[in-house]
C-alpha cells in the first residue's frame, strides 16, 4: 500500500482523471502518479498533461516497490525542477 501522506510531499488527490488534467494545469506539480485503475482511454490525456507542464508521470502497478517510491520520487522531482530551470 502506498503511504504518501508519509513522504515530504504536499499530495493533491483527484478522483478522476479529466478534473485531474485541468488541477495540472493550474498546479504545476512536479510529480503525478496515477492509480492502476485509471482506465486505458485516459491515459494518453494524462501523459499529454504531463508533457504540457513538464510533470514527471509514474503510473502505478504491481511491479512498483513501495519502499523505493520515496527514492524514485524525489530523484524524479529534482530532475522536472532542472528541467524546468533550464527552460526558464
Amino acid at each position: 500500500m502506498l503511504t504518501l501522506d508519509e513522504l515530504p510531499v504536499r499530495v493533491l488527490r483527484c478522483r478522476h482523471p479529466i478534473p485531474g488534467c485541468q488541477r495540472a494545469l493550474v498546479t504545476r506539480p512536479l510529480l503525478v502518479i496515477v492509480g492502476g485503475a485509471v482506465r486505458e482511454w485516459s491515459r494518453p490525456m494524462l501523459v499529454e498533461a504531463c508533457q504540457d507542464i513538464g510533470a514527471a508521470l509514474l503510473q502505478l502497478g504491481p511491479l512498483i516497490a513501495s519502499d523505493a517510491l520515496a527514492d524514485w520520487m524525489r530523484k524524479a522531482m529534482a530532475r522536472v525542477v532542472d528541467e524546468r530551470a533550464a527552460c526558464a
